[in-house]
């Protein structure tokens, strides 16, 4: 992500006092996108997210984190200097990230369920309104300023709208499931989106708002964040299920690494003076740190009784990584000098255990959605079988379904053995928990999302996130 652009990173915890650039770097090359404030340094994108480099607007502004509860329908605020929650809010339905605007004078809650926008004014640290938008899983900002696009991943697009109004001005449709984090290249005229359920990553142009590539990653990869290496030459995909981070060349758009994190990688963060690259394993409790001159993974800091780092962000000074415990009901505050664990600060647990911290990211429920046969369940707990199915054997599972046309949500449990479309012949999925990662075989409903993740073929009890 270019330095100019920070106002377009989605963070599941987010530090208000974001840094933007101050000072005049002269004229643009001519390549870059049209409208596009010139970059600091061409050999660091990052040069303008050093500390101390503050956007006048941002003046004023109280230190907050916010965090997102996609099953309360609430933000939580802490207090980054007491690591205490001191205020809570509703949104809308199902909030998956916080996105400052592009001027940094918004605050901008996306809520994918409830199909809008809620504004925050960072000032005051309240909600101010919300605005009807289809579909708002993830959402960034052009380079130019010009254009909030909306990852509408449900319905898979990459909506461009008007960054002041919101109105719909293109759509680019994909041809994937699960489209959910992007970064855009150093001149800004292109940008890459990851693609979770199917493996792959999409070249889009920005300025044409067309889409021009498609990378297929490795068998059973599932991509999470991205984000544009320092000098621009590479752009990092978290992989959740291969366990580490690819590395894609920006020009010619192809494979030319993988370096290997952890469990369950996920978020992607860059240190403020553009050395450091935090990798959340949110499989394992740990955070990877690599050397971007080296290309290597210098250290890994450990979470101390185990941990479900997610999505956040560096603070503005730079001393720490705030992370999301997306299993544990907490937030993390790392000590960026020695990985040392500062706070895991308590906040409200959804109702079936588990943490609705969300990033960006923020990965899609495992169980989202309307269920196929939704109208055969009772609102309190049922269950029923499934017919029998080829070499899976038999399982025992447990998931909890949100609804969405029903204003209300509901569990259930489901015995029996695997249906034969669920086979287990090119397994694919996660299953998620402490201690690591497992690769399954799933089913979507309707809208894409995974309602049932079989393993292969060892007969288990489990529970499916939501």
């Amino acid at each position: 992500m270019i330095d100019r652009q920070l106002p377009a990173r989605a963070f599941s915890v987010l530090v208000v006092a974001m840094l933007t650039v101050t000072a005049s770097a002269g004229a643009p090359p001519a390549d870059d996108l049209p409208g596009m404030p010139p970059l600091l340094d061409r050999q660091d994108v990052y040069a303008g997210a050093r500390p101390g480099r503050f956007s006048p607007n941002v003046q004023g502004f109280p230190d907050r984190i916010y965090v997102p509860n996609a099953v309360r329908n609430t933000v939580q605020v802490i207090d980054p200097h007491t690591f205490k929650v001191i205020d809570q809010f509703a949104v809308g339905r199902q909030p998956q990230h916080v996105v400052p605007s592009y001027d940094l004078k918004t605050l901008w809650v996306v809520s994918d369920l409830g199909d809008n926008l809620t504004r925050i004014d960072p000032s005051t640290g309240h909600a101010n309104g919300t605005v009807k938008v289809k579909d708002p899983y993830n959402m960034y900002f052009t380079p130019d300023g010009k254009y909030a696009i909306v990852v509408a991943e449900r319905v898979k697009r990459l909506d461009f709208r008007d960054a002041h109004t919101m109105a719909l001005v293109d759509s680019v449709h994909v041809p994937c499931r699960g489209v959910n984090h992007m970064d855009f290249s150093r001149n800004g005229r292109f940008l890459i989106a990851a693609c979770e359920f199917d493996g792959t990553v999409l070249k889009v142009d920005v300025a044409t708002r067309t889409l021009v590539g498609t990378l297929h990653l490795p068998a059973g990869a599932m991509a999470q964040d991205v984000r544009l290496s320092p000098d621009g030459r590479l752009f990092y995909v978290a992989d959740m299920m291969l366990n580490g981070v690819h590395e894609v060349d920006s020009e010619t758009f192809t494979l030319v690494g993988f370096l290997a994190t952890g469990n369950g990688a996920h978020g992607l963060y860059f240190s403020r003076d553009s050395k450091w690259l935090y990798v959340s394993n949110r499989g394992e409790g740990s955070v990877s740190v690599i050397d971007v001159r080296s290309r290597t993974v210098a250290t890994k800091w450990t979470i101390p009784g185990g941990g479900s780092p997610d999505m956040g962000g560096v603070s503005a000074d730079g001393k720490v990584l705030w992370l999301s415990g997306r299993y544990h009901a907490e937030v993390y505050a790392f000590d960026t000098a020695d990985g040392r664990l500062l706070a895991r600060i308590p906040v409200i647990r959804d109702r079936t255990g588990f943490a609705s911290i969300r990033s960006q990211v923020g990965t899609p429920s495992a169980t989202q959605g309307t269920c196929g046969k939704r109208a055969k369940y009772k609102a309190r707990r049922t269950r029923r079988s499934f017919p029998a199915g080829h070499k899976a054997g038999a399982v025992r599972l447990v998931l909890d379904e949100r609804k969405t046309v029903a204003r209300r949500r509901r569990a259930i449990s489901v015995h029996g053995v695997v249906a034969p479309q669920l086979g287990c012949a090119g397994a694919h999925g996660y299953h998620e928990r402490p201690g690591g990662l497992t690769t399954w075989n799933y089913l979507t409903n309707r809208l894409g999302r995974v309602l049932l993740q079989i393993t292969c073929p060892t007969p288990m009890t489990t529970a499916i996130d939501p």
